[in-house]
């Protein structure tokens, strides 16, 4: 008997092969030199929030390995870091629900590199992700791949990669893929329906309540596995639902029907039982985690409204990419020249043009779309492909702001003010990750659309074209990353230099001052991280840190050991505990 293998294993190595020309070989901004073989030797992003995101999850699993409960979400989230600030772990993302995989990959792998192959496995997912969800557009496997990849791997994503946070995202899209599976418009039956009547041209939009719960759950994973994500995803839920309802008056004689519950035989209910009780430990674990959250917005302040009204997408955003310059592609993004004078804010989270080959086939999707599909034959194909296609316009449209630098006019102003936990998300412009994923079916379709209306001489032509479009736009050379196995060494010469301070001592807590090399952001990071790392060798608290946000009582990380010592008082620490703690000198570290 043949062996018949899965066409997902394909898309799972496209992935995992592109990952290892994005950072796993060569040394960086060039191509197989003396690094060679060295497999994912460099780690995705920057020395600094990848090497935060590593511990994060090196932090986990050493809390999980030490007997600690997995639902004590208070216990886990005074994490060891900050000490004796309470609830640390909330001001970042937490990596929770990717700690077990992460796991699996440090049984034979170092942090560094399990870390990395976390981001691989994430980016391969996100692109086995979108390739299920284009099965929506066309059945051409090749078609799929094809535009999953120019929307998994964009430009919108690569200028994140220096946040791992935001990497999975594969969940969020299953939801959506769960969402548009699970709603199908069709012609009312005609054969009870007088010719004459007005039913005759009626429609129904049928939906599966199976099929929505199916959605929720992995929506629910989304959220877990990621705040930013999770967030963006939500509002993509909304969105979908939004454009669902618009369809009952967008088409005249249209209704709603429920697709009633299969629940024939003893494994139906069993399944539905199932499922319904993991939904429901899903909800409980996600309200539990994210009651941490609740709580250090009580204690620490929201997102100011100057804060977030700089990252608010704004037209000239769609159309620039900080990676997309002429310095690092052939073929720059439109936008080039943004004046500094006036837009004060953080002009690279604006980076969310996808690249010229996507942008391409988006409008001539949206062109074939107007016009109508060449394939009458299967309109409820091309319906679904439109109600994504909006689905993704109308998160653009609630998230976009007009005016300059703090935008007077956004529809993101209300959920800021209105809705909880919203006022946290900072970068509102990474929402353009989702949005690239969502449009992947509209890609596809367009490619199908193509394929029918072109013969195989001017297909072939077309796809090279859009090819040599790709190679000068999207293939970049500032991808941010840093070499794993040069950082492992450093860290690892620390984490020696502080153990032997601490046994010397026998400290029971530790901080370690940065040293001052005038560089602000690599003194305020660097040290700090090595000293936590330091912290997760050693299985003791450290005051030192480094997070989206500072502990509280005007903490610093240039402290000598007389303001430390004053810091702790001020946290309400006690004389005896101070006196177990050590003040070490960076300067005799690093």
């Amino acid at each position: 008997m043949k062996l018949r293998i899965p066409i997902q294993f394909y898309v799972f190595l496209t992935g995992i092969t592109f990952c290892l020309l994005l950072f796993g070989l060569g040394e960086k901004l060039s191509f197989l030199t003396y690094s060679f073989g060295r497999i994912f030797s460099w780690t995705p992003g920057d020395v600094f929030d990848g090497s935060l995101n590593n511990w994060f999850l090196e932090n986990n699993l050493q809390y999980f390995l030490r007997g600690g409960n997995i639902l004590d979400f208070n216990q886990l989230f005074n994490s060891n870091f900050y000490w004796p600030e309470k609830n640390v772990l909330a001001m970042s993302d937490n990596w929770i629900l990717i700690t077990p995989i992460y796991g699996l990959l440090r049984l034979t792998l170092s942090p560094n590199f399990a870390f990395t192959g976390i981001i691989v496995l994430s980016l391969t997912a996100n692109l086995m992700a979108c390739f299920h969800l284009c099965r929506h557009a066309t059945e051409n496997k090749f078609y799929r791949l094809l535009a999953s990849f120019l929307s998994a791997f964009s430009l919108t994503l690569l200028a994140r990669i220096g946040h791992a946070q935001l990497m999975p995202a594969f969940a969020g899209v299953l939801a959506i893929d769960s969402f548009i599976n699970a709603t199908d418009i069709k012609k009312l039956s005609t054969k009870v329906i007088d010719r004459k009547s007005s039913l005759l041209n009626e429609k129904e939009i049928v939906i599966s309540l199976a099929g929505f719960t199916n959605g929720f759950i992995w929506l629910l994973l989304q959220i877990f596995m990621g705040f930013y994500q999770g967030v963006f995803f939500i509002v993509a839920s909304g969105c979908f639902m939004v454009v669902l309802i618009l369809n009952r008056f967008a088409f005249k004689n249209t209704k709603f029907k429920v697709k009633k519950l299969n629940l024939i035989g003893k494994f139906s209910k069993y399944y539905l039982s199932l499922k319904i009780s993991f939904f429901i430990f899903l909800i409980f674990l996600n309200g539990s985690l994210y009651w941490q959250y609740f709580i250090f917005t009580k204690d620490k302040a929201a997102r100011s409204w100057g804060e977030v009204s700089t990252q608010i997408p704004k037209f000239w955003s769609i159309w620039f990419n900080n990676l997309s310059t002429p310095g690092n592609v052939s073929f720059p993004a439109p936008v080039q020249n943004i004046n500094f004078d006036t837009y004060t804010g953080p002009f690279w989270e604006h980076s969310m043009f996808p690249g010229y080959t996507f942008m391409v086939l988006l409008f001539l999707g949206i062109w074939f779309g107007l016009k109508g599909s060449i394939n009458k034959k299967n309109n409820n194909r091309k319906w679904k492909i439109m109600t994504l296609s909006n689905t993704a316009l109308l998160m653009l449209f609630v998230s976009i702001g007009f005016g300059g630098a703090n935008p007077i006019l956004t529809v993101w102003l209300i959920f800021w003010k209105f809705i909880p936990g919203f006022s946290a998300i900072r970068a509102v412009s990474r929402i353009g990750i989702p949005i690239v994923f969502i449009l992947s079916p509209l890609l596809a379709w367009t490619l199908s659309e193509m394929h029918n209306r072109l013969n195989k001489n001017a297909m072939f032509i077309t796809l090279s074209l859009l090819f040599m479009l790709y190679l000068a736009g999207n293939v970049t050379k500032d991808i941010k990353r840093f070499d794993s196995t040069d950082y492992s060494s450093i860290k690892d010469n620390a984490i020696n230099k502080i153990e032997t301070i601490v046994k010397e001592k026998n400290c029971k807590i530790f901080y370690m001052r940065s040293p001052d090399t005038k560089d602000w952001m690599f003194d305020r990071a660097y040290p700090q991280l090595l000293a936590m790392w330091a912290s997760v060798k050693l299985g003791i608290p450290t005051s030192s840190g480094y997070s989206g946000n500072n502990p509280s009582q005007g903490w610093n990380h240039m402290m000598n050991e007389n303001q430390y010592k004053k810091w702790l008082s001020k946290m309400g620490v006690d004389s005896k505990d101070i006196a177990d703690t050590c003040w070490i000198n960076g300067d005799d570290i690093i």
